[in-house]
């Protein structure tokens, strides 16, 4: 990495800038979702204080989700992302698409984000290295009839008590 490349959280003039100069690379308007045809090399040279990687990550992975009316993930969307995967009756992770696994969601997301949420919801389980997918797919059907238990719960009590 370059000795003018920043580590760490991305600064709000960092994250703009990143924008600005996709977009201009691009010739795209901003909202517009870019994801391909762009040098990360020309993008890093003009932001100047991050890499290659860092600014292909943080656009594809962040920005251009955010900027095409994203909105931030919630525990519903966790939920769904592992029902999701659970339904795919999978032997292994090899066989999900995470291109078709992007479709449907009601926020912007791309096929990097998923696989990577994927893998950070994985690490906050115990031996998730043990977990099989069978395993997954039941643990998949207790949170669903929890859901449905806890939908059933609040439309008895709106007000949150019972």
């Amino acid at each position: 990495m370059k000795d003018t490349c920043k580590t760490g959280k991305w600064t709000g003039e960092e994250e703009r800038r990143l924008a600005e100069v996709v977009h201009e690379l691009t010739a795209t308007d901003p909202g517009d979702i870019v994801t391909q045809g762009v040098s990360w090399a020309a993008v890093a040279e003009r932001v100047g204080t991050r890499s290659e990687k860092q600014c292909r990550s943080k656009w594809l992975n962040y920005l251009n989700w955010k900027q095409s009316g994203g909105t931030e993930w919630s525990k519903d969307d966790e939920m769904n992302l592992i029902l999701r995967i659970a339904e795919l009756n999978a032997e292994d992770e090899s066989e999900i698409n995470w291109d078709i696994m992007a479709e449907g969601w009601s926020s912007v997301r791309s096929p990097q984000w998923l696989r990577s949420k994927w893998w950070t919801i994985k690490r906050q389980v115990t031996n998730h290295k043990d977990l099989t997918f069978a395993g997954m797919e039941a643990a998949a059907d207790i949170f669903s009839n929890v859901r449905v238990l806890t939908n059933m719960l609040e439309e008895l009590s709106p007000s949150g008590t019972l």
